[in-house]
């Protein structure tokens, strides 16, 4: 294929979006849609090459993959072994565990489908995984895999290959715009839903016998076949940028809204070279050579940010971030220069590819050994590793995905077999109705039903839904609240259980941009609803502590600054803190509580037995363990404690005659 400059300089534009998103995601807030383009320019760019050498007879898979190999492997190799060093020494067992499965998935191929597989309520913040971006690498590798044989298959038939790629591009989308409704994350992850838009590139290839509207449009009189082409340009480069500045990370995102950028990446490679945007914009220099570096640009971006995330610990300052992308500039060209070039260039010796395939396994097997090594927490004191081992926390377990409640792919709500599980008959029956925060509560309360014949708990925990049946509003990457609270206050009625207990983030729930509202009215319908179906007991446990980051993190960095001890001889003393605490815990508290007291509820404040005046509670007292998981969710032993404080207000007279 005769090489085009404005197709590097529109690589540049794509890699641009997708670094300034990262960096500013507030005011880029759609610059991810630069992965999108590049899909595109994929899929033209790989079929145009198989195109050629179908015509000329000189094309085989093992030509095409040894060159695949040669192009992606020696960047990648160099991006996942520094992250794998690096995690050494920055990581924490936990990171550094999963750090190493999704390195070895990355050399699979297959990171699409592990980060799809890790996506939930509970997992870690995006920003702090270093290898998250190599989903989309994911996606073309699969595609890589799967096109080039069935364009083989189908060339000897007159337009086979492109009736097929219409076919795969009408499956792809509609099965997209279908996912995106009722499971955003997967249709976000999936090749299926994302083949698509490598289609859209593959049949501007297969269609375009020059790769551009030029020769289509020759014999149009008084350069009418230029003006047509400009306006493609121009109309194309709107679809780009309207793509970055409208979607959001709250769009039902590829779906409908992924025609933007794939169209206008498209209309762009369409116009052709001597079209008005592509001739003054994309073929500039400075864009040409920053499209050269795009592909090390992108592996190097992302990993710089998330360690800066890691070692920073709070949210990097804009200085700091801007010195990451400069230091990922000149990472991506040395890599571009020293390790690209001399392997993609020259002669096409077999030992080139062999030599990145044999560097891409031992990567892999090395990232594979970390994750089973749990991240080799032995790196650690013995004092700070006890810090990362609630892997098994009854969060994952009681909430969303265990006993009594589920969520369905993200968007359906059910409640499992366990709501009705058998019990004594003559047990007082306690219900435990919330969102994520229930899960505070889960296994002491278990604790205390298991120890005891008189107490039978049932949970009905959905993340991020309130216990408010008429609370409304919906995220679109989590479970359909109204229809989760309205089958939770059935079971609740058919039950009619001696005491509910309503817990939730309640400071969450504002009414701000990305969560509904939830005040003094709703609180007291709730409460009166209940009281209407004959509940006798009605408890509503106000707001746990809020941390800025992670609390075992939050307490490694007291033990390092001196601020914190760890010891294990003798009994340590608790450790507190007031500075890492968001303020708006207290407010929240001291709202919903006057709220459940004026509704006739009884009312537990956490803070009560978390707090005191030298700060909250980071770890168990006499004890060398957190008392919180993340920012906001007990670990097991947190939560046992804290039940067992709170037992006789939570259980009421079953709890009295307990004591």
């Amino acid at each position: 294929m005769q090489y085009r400059k404005d197709i590097d300089g529109l690589r540049a534009i794509a890699v641009l979006l997708v670094v300034l998103f990262h960096v500013h995601p507030h005011e880029i807030t759609g610059g991810f849609v630069g992965v999108d383009v590049f899909f595109v320019i994929s899929g033209f760019l790989i079929t145009g090459l198989i195109r050629s050498g179908l015509r000329d007879g000189s094309f085989t898979l093992l030509d095409f993959y040894a060159r695949r190999i040669r192009r992606i492997f020696p960047a990648l190799a160099v991006v996942l072994a520094a992250c794998m060093i690096l995690g050494w020494f920055l990581l924490f067992p936990a990171d550094y565990r999963n750090l190493g499965k999704h390195a070895a998935a990355s050399a699979a191929f297959i990171a699409n489908f592990t980060l799809l597989q890790d996506a939930g309520y509970f997992d870690a913040p995006s920003e702090l995984k270093p290898l998250l971006h190599l989903w989309s690498l994911g996606i073309e590798e699969q595609f890589y895999l799967l096109w080039p044989a069935l364009m083989l298959l189908t060339w000897r038939w007159r337009r086979g290959p492109m009736i097929l790629a219409c076919a795969i591009l009408a499956a792809s989308f509609a099965w997209n715009v279908v996912l995106s409704r009722s499971d955003p994350v997967a249709a976000f992850f999936l090749p299926t839903t994302r083949f698509w838009e490598l289609m859209v590139g593959c049949i501007l290839a297969l269609g375009l016998p020059k790769g551009a509207l030029q020769p289509l449009t020759a014999r149009w009189p008084d350069r009418g076949a230029a003006k047509l082409c400009d306006a493609a340009s121009l109309f194309g480069g709107f679809l780009v940028i309207a793509g970055a500045m409208l979607i959001s990370r709250r769009s039902a995102f590829p779906g409908w809204w992924a025609l933007l950028p794939t169209m206008g990446a498209a209309l762009l490679i369409a116009a052709g070279p001597a079209a008005l945007v592509n001739r003054q914009l994309l073929s500039r220099s400075l864009l040409v050579q920053l499209g050269l570096i795009s592909y090390p640009l992108y592996l190097w971006h992302w990993p710089i940010l998330a360690f800066m995330r890691h070692y920073h610990f709070e949210h990097p300052p804009d200085l700091m971030r801007w010195g990451g992308i400069l230091l990922a500039l000149v990472l991506a060209y040395l890599t571009y220069r020293l390790v690209e070039t001399p392997i993609r260039r020259g002669a096409a010796i077999a030992l080139k590819p062999i030599g990145a395939a044999v560097a891409m396994v031992l990567i892999g097997c090395a990232s594979i050994s970390v994750f089973a090594a749990g991240g080799y927490g032995q790196r650690f004191p013995k004092e700070i590793g006890v810090l990362f081992n609630d892997d098994d926390n009854v969060a994952k377990v009681f909430v969303g995905s265990g006993l009594c409640a589920r969520a369905a792919h993200q968007g359906r709500f059910e409640f499992t077999d366990a709501c009705d599980r058998p019990s004594a008959s003559h047990a007082e029956l306690i219900a435990v109705w919330g969102d994520s925060h229930a899960s505070n509560l889960a296994r002491g309360l278990v604790e205390v039903e298991q120890s005891r014949r008189d107490v039978r708990i049932v949970f009905f925990a959905t993340m991020g839904c309130p216990p408010i049946p008429s609370y409304s509003y919906t995220h679109p990457h989590l479970p359909n609240c109204p229809a989760a609270n309205r089958i939770a206050i059935e079971k609740i009625g058919a039950m009619t259980p001696d005491t509910v207990i309503l817990t939730a983030n309640w400071g969450h729930y504002d009414g701000s941009a990305h969560a509904g509202l939830v005040d003094q009215q709703s609180v007291h319908e709730v409460v009166h609803h209940l009281q209407s179906l004959g509940v006798k007991r009605i408890v509503g446990v106000g707001q746990f502590p809020l941390w800025d980051h992670a609390v075992p993190q939050i307490i490694v960095r007291l033990y390092r600054s001196g601020r914190a001890s760890l010891a294990t001889a003798g009994t340590p003393p608790a450790i507190r803190d007031m500075s890492y605490v968001e303020p708006q815990t207290f407010v929240s508290d001291q709202r919903v509580g006057r709220w459940f007291m004026s509704a006739g509820a009884t009312f537990i404040s956490p803070l009560s037995t978390l707090c005191n005046d030298d700060g909250c509670l980071l770890s168990l007292p006499g004890r060398v363990e957190p008392m919180v998981r993340d920012e906001d969710h007990l670990t097991n032993s947190g939560s046992i404690w804290f039940v067992a404080r709170n037992e006789k207000n939570l259980l009421g007279e079953q709890g009295r005659r307990a004591q």
